[in-house]
């Protein structure tokens, strides 16, 4: 992840695990959010608003990569 703040602040790994396919990312109050699938066919999302925080499992199974839609 790149952060922008008066300036790019420099790439920096999310911490946690491996994924096998791109994740998803959607601005979500007022930060981001992230969803992944893990090797094992897990969904995992995490969201950031100056840190991170700690990867949550999701219910269910996918073996394609994930995607966020917005709420209406």
């Amino acid at each position: 992840m790149n952060t922008y703040f008066n300036g790019w602040q420099g790439w920096q790994q999310v911490p946690g695990g491996l994924t096998d396919v791109g994740p998803a990312v959607m601005a979500y109050d007022g930060g981001l959010m992230l969803v992944v699938k893990d090797a094992g066919l897990g969904i995992w999302y995490n969201t950031y608003n100056g840190s991170w925080r700690e990867w949550t499992l999701i219910d269910g199974l996918t073996n394609t990569q994930p995607e966020l839609t917005p709420s209406q």
